[in-house]
């Protein structure tokens, strides 16, 4: 059941007499979330009917509650209390009456509320109902042809509410067996259908008109009444004030002869008449008291009388007794009894295939023309469908069991007749159509050798239709990168043919060396030549220490120079060679270019020496693009590395300038200071110096007010490289013996090699 739950905001309401309540009620769609907090909701369970939302006014008309100078369109407030409203409902009906959703109650003094689920549709009826507190009708107003639509803001418009009660009920007796009552009706602009008339509590009988004559009664005896209204709806007012009065003394006492030759029949499923023949009396028989299972139900002035309202199928017992007009009752008469028809759910049988449709029924007690008592038919416009038809392949469910096309079965199309057919090409039907089958597994229909049962091999096709291409029909390959005719078991590949670069076999411990294989011979290297797990077998003494030589790591710097740094290696080294191919002996590179100072270098560590080396050379090209460099690293067994050649490039922009010499006066050596120009203000230049004679001296070199190196007291020949970034193309080198043992007669000879490439 739809339950309103109350607005928890209050709100000042100014009390007046007959007024206008402005009652905005937000008729919410059921997809609202109600979540406003001053707002008041429905608790209500979602429905699948679309619904709408929609807003209205209402105004309150009654003349007992007005102030005496306001009209009956002000707007003021309804003064609750002085109309005796407690609460308010809103419910809305379809153009059937039926009632569709129910607003409220809320409290009179509250002015706003909420009402969910409103069905959309046209002709939407609204009715506002006021309460007291008791649940008494006392005002009532409605509004019909509104039309809601799925959306917040249908304009319902204003709602008059009038007074609902009737008033001035005045009852007087016209004879000794009846008793006749008038009325006023509540406002002469409130939708009503009728009255209801209540005798001593009890509803004796209704009435369209403001009057009504109750008739049957006892003389001499008190009776009191009440009346209500009510609308089409069956909203039914409180009950007005009370009237009473006494029927009349009559000096008759002679009662009417029994009723006889009761009879009652069936007339329908609800209604059973009743005859009868009439009673005589002495003065005048006034009418019949109608009496079912001893209870009355009713009065007739005739000898005959339908009851009505009743239930299907049941039987009831009548008795009937006669009175005259001064009220004198007759013995009743014998009992009569008669059972209701029953009445039956009719269906609609369109298409005459004695199936009906459940959509379209009727009740009545006989089988109406085009009418059948089954629903089962699910096509009343097709008279060959029907429950027992016979199902044939169209789509349609022929039998109405809820399946379409049952019974056939599904042929797949086998073009190539391999036993096997195409699941994208298919036909239902009750025999199996030629150059179809059963089976769906075929993954090519245009040859027979490919199909579930075949045998599946090397052709990058997929032969047995299990979704894989060549499995377990394929051969391993192994990369052969160094073209010795062995692969590597780390790389290989699922082929049915060798790739460009793979074989079968997979024996190389060293696919980067093609002197490292199966079957190479084995030389003192401290390397695996022939891939046997042994290192330098079959010879004597410690093997040689190192085993390889990292690439070098270049970094090209502003000028002509590079970097040569951190030389990998393991062991102990003896000594490191640097060098260049120079078959024609005229120590120049083959290539055209120089190398360091034009002539082969190694370098003597010492047995024992161990770590990491960095090593910078400088690189003349002359007419050629690049130079080649070959390293070697030689252990103290003089087992020697691999060789390891760089290939250094030729920098956009080069210009050979080498080295310039500058030659120190003996008789200046000693505080001798020279400015030299690089030209270019930043780089790394090579400063090489040697002495001759004996004592010390004292090197330092300066570039924008900064030393760049001071070599302390030397007396031998030693070289630097130095870095150097600034505004300047300058150097000033100074040559003094402060502090140190000197020699007068020490010359100094030192170079300063331009900045270029360094290795």
């Amino acid at each position: 059941m739809t339950r309103l739950s109350v607005l928890t905001r209050k709100r000042q309401i100014r009390l007046a007499g007959c007024g206008i309540a402005l009652l905005l009620m937000m008729l919410l769609s059921s997809c609202g979330d109600g979540s406003d907090s001053g707002d008041v909701g429905l608790d209500s369970s979602p429905t699948e009917t679309e619904t709408g939302s929609a807003m209205l006014k209402i105004k309150w008309h009654d003349a007992s509650t007005t102030k005496a100078d306001v009209g009956p369109m002000a707007e003021e407030s309804l003064d609750c209390d002085g109309a005796g409203v407690e609460w308010i409902t809103c419910k809305v009906y379809d153009e059937d009456d039926n009632l569709l959703t129910t607003g409220g109650p809320w409290e009179c003094k509250e002015q706003n509320g909420k009402l969910s689920e409103i069905p959309v549709g046209e002709n939407r009826k609204f009715v506002i109902l006021g309460a007291d507190d008791q649940g008494n009708m006392l005002f009532q107003g409605q509004k019909a042809n509104i039309t809601i639509d799925e959306r917040p803001d249908n304009d319902v418009g204003t709602i008059e509410v009038h007074s609902f009660v009737p008033k001035g009920l005045a009852a007087t007796a016209s004879s000794a067996i009846q008793a006749d009552l008038v009325w006023t009706q509540p406002n002469e602009d409130v939708a009503l259908a009728g009255y209801r008339i209540y005798r001593n509590g009890t509803s004796v009988g209704t009435s369209a008109s403001l009057s009504y004559s109750d008739t049957g009664l006892t003389q001499g005896t008190e009776y009191c009444y009440t009346i209500s209204a009510y609308d089409e709806f069956g909203n039914e007012s409180a009950p007005s004030d009370q009237g009473c009065a006494t029927t009349d003394v009559s000096a008759d006492t002679e009662p009417p002869s029994v009723p006889t030759g009761l009879t009652a029949s069936a007339a329908s499923a609800s209604q059973l008449d009743l005859s009868w023949t009439a009673s005589i009396d002495d003065e005048q028989v006034a009418g019949y008291r109608i009496y079912r299972d001893d209870t009355q139900v009713g009065t007739s002035v005739s000898a005959s009388y339908s009851d009505t309202g009743l239930t299907q199928n049941t039987g009831y017992c009548y008795t009937v007794e006669a009175y005259d007009t001064a009220g004198n009752p007759s013995e009743q008469s014998e009992q009569a009894c008669a059972t209701t028809l029953e009445s039956f759910t009719w269906y609609r049988d369109s298409d005459n295939d004695n199936y009906g449709d459940s959509t379209q029924s009727v009740i009545s007690e006989t089988q109406p023309e085009g009418y059948v008592s089954n629903d089962t038919d699910c096509d009343d416009d097709d008279d060959t469908v029907y429950p027992g038809a016979n199902e044939i392949y169209d789509g349609i469910d022929n039998d109405c069991d809820g399946t379409i096309d049952e019974g056939l079965t599904t042929y797949y199309r086998d073009a190539d007749e391999d036993g096997y057919g195409n699941a994208n090409q298919s036909a239902l039907a009750m025999f199996q159509p030629d150059g179809y089958v059963t089976d769906s597994g075929d993954c090519d229909d245009d040859d027979a050798s490919i199909h579930p049962d075949a045998t599946e091999t090397c052709n990058e096709i997929d032969d047995d239709c299990d979704g894989q291409v060549d499995e377990g029909v394929q051969t391993t390959y192994y990369r052969d990168a160094d073209e010795d005719g062995f692969g590597t078991a780390d790389d290989t590949i699922q082929a049915c043919e060798p790739p460009t670069g793979y074989i079968t076999d997979n024996t190389d411990c060293d696919d980067d060396d093609d002197t490292v294989h199966p079957g190479a011979n084995e030389i003192n290297d401290n390397i695996d030549n022939n891939c046997d797990g042994e290192i330098d077998e079959g010879f004597d003494g410690d093997p040689p220490i190192i085993s390889n030589i990292s690439q070098a790591l270049f970094a090209l710097h502003t000028g002509r120079c590079y970097d040569w740094d951190d030389i990998s290696y393991s062991g102990t080294i003896f000594s490191v060679s640097f060098g260049y191919s120079d078959t024609d002996g005229d120590a120049h590179a083959d290539d055209g270019a120089s190398v360091g100072w034009l002539d082969p270098w190694t370098t003597f560590y010492g047995d024992g020496y161990s770590g990491s080396l960095t090593m910078r050379r400088c690189v003349e090209f002359g007419d050629a693009d690049t130079v080649s460099v070959d390293a070697t690293l030689t252990d103290g067994a003089g087992n020697q590395s691999n060789e390891l050649t760089i290939q250094i490039p030729k920098p956009e922009g080069y210009d050979d300038c080498f080295a310039q010499t500058v030659a120190a006066d003996e008789t200046e050596a000693s505080g001798h200071t020279m400015t030299v120009n690089l030209g270019q203000s930043s780089g790394i230049f090579l400063f090489n110096f040697d002495t001759t004679g004996d004592g010390e001296d004292r090197i330092t070199i300066t570039y924008e007010d900064e030393t760049l190196f001071d070599s302390g007291c030397i007396s031998d020949q030693s070289y630097q490289f130095i870095r150097f970034s600034g505004s300047s193309t300058e150097i000033v080198v100074e040559v003094d013996s402060e502090g140190c043992s000197t020699n007068d007669n020490a010359t100094w000879e030192y170079t300063v090699n331009c900045p270029g490439l360094f290795w």
